[in-house]
């Protein structure tokens, strides 16, 4: 089943052909959707994301709002929550007419490949896999280091490859991914499961907006914070909120604190002793 969607990612994004518009529609994502569990779901979906030219702009926004955002929010898993995250990032740091510098605006997340869309030190951890035309042979493995001095500019990246030299697992200098051919990210069994999709710079205030600024999918990340069962991905999307709410006006942080006091009760089953619960 997983190789099966890899094909569909390759046939639409690495595989040279005549058609101009490759990318992945709303209306085979919404399929897939709903046809394998949802965990499976987001992991090609971010994957998809996390590719550089897979998904157009409202394709995107489609998937966000009517397939990741709609839903069991609380029942997001890892690999959900870390495409709601790519996702999230995507669509906010988006130059449009009306947000010419982005809702807000990240780091480590933009177009090196037309199969990767992730950048420097978020790709450490990763798994890639290149095709090697002088070798006539695929290179699979992960990126162990990144490194920006300018005397590593030609080679910024160290790479462990999989396969085996003389017994043991060789790490190589890297150089620009887009230098490599048929570069794509790789996600199997020694894939990290949780990922950084970006990092967050600052957020464009927005007076207007309830919340002090206009980032779409906050509602949803709110409530993943709140209610997520998996402690894992609430810490994580608390970590978003924490540092989104460093970049906007300090009544987004009190506003946020009166809300977790107002629904933590109703979302929690506090243990006290008329339940059987300990303090």
């Amino acid at each position: 089943r997983w190789t099966r969607l890899e094909l569909l990612r390759f046939i639409h994004v690495e595989c040279d052909t005549d058609i101009k518009d490759r990318s992945i529609k709303f209306d085979l994502l919404r399929a897939v959707w709903q046809s394998l569990p949802s965990e499976v779901s987001c992991k090609w979906l971010r994957i998809l994301a996390d590719s550089g030219e897979a998904l157009t702009e409202s394709d995107t926004d489609l998937a966000f709002q009517h397939l990741v955002c709609g839903a069991d929010l609380p029942r997001l898993g890892k690999h959900g929550f870390n495409c709601f995250e790519a996702l999230f990032g995507e669509i906010n740091s988006r130059v449009t007419p009306l947000h010419r510098q982005g809702r807000m605006q990240i780091s480590g997340r933009h177009v090196v490949h037309k199969g990767i869309k992730i950048s420097g030190q978020n790709l450490v951890t990763r798994r890639v896999s290149w095709f090697c035309i002088n070798g006539l042979r695929r290179n699979v493995g992960t990126i162990t280091e990144y490194d920006s001095s300018t005397w590593r500019i030609k080679e910024p990246f160290d790479f462990e490859n999989d396969e085996l030299f003389g017994g043991v697992f060789k790490t190589n200098k890297l150089v620009p991914l887009h230098d490599l051919y048929d570069c794509h990210v790789v996600e199997d069994e020694k894939s990290p499961v949780d990922l950084r999709a970006f990092e967050i710079d600052s957020v464009t205030l927005d007076p207007d907006s309830e919340n002090g600024c206009d980032l779409v999918g906050l509602p949803q990340l709110w409530r993943v914070a709140l209610e997520a069962l998996d402690d894992g991905v609430a810490a994580r999307a608390c970590g978003m909120m924490l540092g989104i709410s460093q970049q906007i006006k300090e009544q987004f942080i009190l506003d946020m604190l009166q809300k977790v006091f107002r629904e933590i009760p109703g979302r929690v089953n506090i243990a006290h002793p008329g339940n059987g619960g300990d303090w």
